[in-house]
């Protein structure tokens, strides 16, 4: 199963790779986090540089996460390069035969671009996944209009 938890989980052992397949799929790598906690690092999986920017620079002034992340229009904005696709199918596919754990910094309750990619996995490669934290509704309504 296509799984997420959050880069915290990894530093409190909450899950570890004895768990599933640990792919941090963020901006940039995080300097905290020991590469021994996780199987894989995919850039391709995170939102753009300039989504990536624009959301930080809205949390930071708001110092509100879930705000910035609406504020940014992230449902709108957030999408996947073909090769980020690749990648994710693969992830899919290997979800299928041991559990794949998608991992950021965000947190429990935060908006999370994690749920963004379950909701692709789901609609492109029809892979079981965890359930979304979230609805995002905007998200799921444009992949239908696709």
């Amino acid at each position: 199963m296509l799984k997420q938890c959050s880069a915290q989980d990894l530093l409190k052992k909450k899950v570890t790779r004895a768990n599933g397949f640990i792919v941090i799929c963020m901006r940039h790598y995080p300097r905290y986090l020991k590469k021994e906690l996780r199987d894989s690092y995919s850039a391709k999986l995170a939102p753009s540089e300039e989504l990536f920017t624009e959301f930080n620079s809205l949390k930071t002034n708001l110092g509100n996460h879930n705000a910035a992340f609406r504020i940014a229009n992230y449902e709108s904005k957030f999408d996947l390069s073909d090769e980020g696709l690749e990648e994710l199918k693969g992830l899919s596919q290997k979800s299928q035969v041991e559990d794949v754990y998608l991992v950021c910094q965000c947190g429990p309750g935060e908006l999370c671009h994690r749920d963004l990619l379950l909701i692709l996995a789901r609609h492109y490669f029809h892979v079981e996944t965890e359930t979304p934290r979230f609805p995002y509704r905007n998200f799921v309504k444009r992949l239908e209009e696709a």
